[in-house]
């Protein structure tokens, strides 16, 4: 009987550890992904992200959430700054596979931006400026600084230098928050 016993309690043994090895293992969630680089664009329906490795286009869900600075916003007012000055920001997109929301996060800087390149073209309202990025169009103002190697100057002076170079001018253009140029710097010597 005892024989029986033990022979029975093995068997149990076994059939619990069995049974207790064969559940099935815990899903584990997809990782959350984090894109890092300038913001290239924004639509709807997603967002372009300017990276070391290229551009990536990301979606954009009814759970986005959308910041500025670190402060909750609509997605009307990244489109509106963006457009406004006509550059790029830093820009962190975080993308949660698992139903939890994507994360547009948007840094502007408040101070001054620099656009270095050449100037292509100069009127009264605007200054053009090649970059390797492409052109940048920056607004002027009735109180934008003209200078030219160093010294300050009327706008008309630039637009003479263009003119009669009849190619681009090397340049540095110093843009508010807003997109107006508070200052455009010249040189008409080597870089």
């Amino acid at each position: 009987m005892k024989k029986v016993v033990y022979v029975l309690l093995g068997v149990l043994l076994v059939m619990a550890m069995l049974l207790g090895g064969c559940q099935p293992a815990p899903e584990t969630p997809a990782p959350v992904q984090t894109v890092i680089g300038t913001l290239g664009g924004i639509t709807p329906s997603s967002v372009t992200v300017n990276t070391p490795g290229g551009a990536q286009v990301l979606p954009i869900t009814a759970n986005t959430e959308f910041t500025l600075n670190g402060v909750t916003c609509p997605i009307e007012e990244i489109q509106k700054i963006e457009a406004a000055t006509n550059s790029s920001y830093n820009c962190t997109v975080v993308l949660d596979p698992n139903g939890g929301g994507n994360v547009i996060d948007v840094y502007v800087s408040t101070g001054p931006r620099v656009i270095t390149g050449a100037v292509t073209s100069i009127n009264a309202s605007s200054v053009t400026v090649s970059t390797p990025g492409g052109p940048q169009v920056v607004q002027l103002n009735p109180n934008t600084d003209f200078i030219v190697n160093g010294e300050a100057c009327p706008l008309s002076d630039i637009q003479t230098i263009v003119d009669l170079t009849k190619s681009s001018v090397n340049c540095s253009v110093v843009f508010d928050y807003g997109g107006a140029a508070q200052s455009v710097f010249v040189t008409t010597g080597p870089k």
